[in-house]
């Protein structure tokens, strides 16, 4: 919202949808003239009004606009990942660029860890160190996040460069609830995770968080720009909901 938009805290409304409650909340802002509907990945409804409107609309607002909320909503969920619970012992299985690579633990004298073959192997004093291997597992995938995704930001970026008036800056943290998010300050976060899927399901994120530079919303125009680099994107996404991170 802009620094000229206020809340209003005391008609702050919850929307009830599929057993699940969300937050309805509405902004007023001088000199608007449209009225504008928008839902955050944390699945919070914002919905943006001229400074002169009824509270006695809100309600029919909501209702205008139900089946594209509910349709975004759908989306930010299927756009959970799927969380596995990890023992960091000898055999497990480990997604890296969504290929399986079995884990081995062994006992050494440097704390590391490598990729040889088909394997992960973590080297370290003590085998049953289950905090010291999830850090060296950790860090292993954001030193490689970084690095690879990177790579690929390199190839889709130069389109939005040239449209985006302010700098682009990236970042990479292990994220809860989604693969990326974008700020309109033009701060991309990808979730560290995202290098354990496959290679086209890493572009298509990069797309997805590169078209909202330019498209906020998950509106027509915003599906139609990612279309136009990604034709296929809808299978990416399906694709992508199935890791299980």
């Amino acid at each position: 919202m802009s620094e000229d938009s206020k809340v209003i805290d005391d008609y702050h409304l919850n929307l009830f949808y599929n057993g699940q409650k969300y937050d309805i909340f509405f902004f007023l802002e001088d000199n608007r003239k449209r009225i504008t509907y928008k839902v955050t990945p944390s699945k919070q409804i914002h919905i943006t009004c001229p400074i002169g409107i009824k509270q006695e609309r809100f309600g029919s607002l909501i209702e205008k606009k139900k089946k594209w909320i509910v349709k975004q909503l759908d989306f930010f969920e299927e756009m959970i990942m799927q969380p596995v619970t990890r023992q960091y012992i000898s055999g497990e299985t480990y997604l890296y660029l969504g290929r399986q690579y079995r884990l081995k633990v062994i006992e050494g004298e440097k704390s590391s860890i490598k990729l040889i073959g088909q394997f992960l192997v973590i080297e370290m004093r003590n085998v049953h160190d289950l905090e010291l291997a999830e850090k060296l597992m950790n860090r292993w995938y954001k030193d490689h996040a970084i690095e690879y995704i990177q790579r690929r930001i390199e190839i889709h970026s130069k389109y939005f460069e040239e449209r985006y008036p302010c700098k682009i800056e990236y970042r990479y943290r292990y994220l809860r609830k989604s693969w990326g998010k974008c700020s309109q300050k033009g701060v991309i976060v990808f979730n560290v995770d995202l290098i354990k899927a496959p290679v086209h399901c890493i572009d298509y994120i990069i797309v997805h968080e590169l078209c909202h530079l330019i498209c906020w919303n998950h509106d027509r125009k915003f599906w139609g720009l990612v279309s136009r680099i990604l034709p296929d994107w809808e299978a990416r996404k399906k694709r992508l909901e199935k890791v299980q991170i």
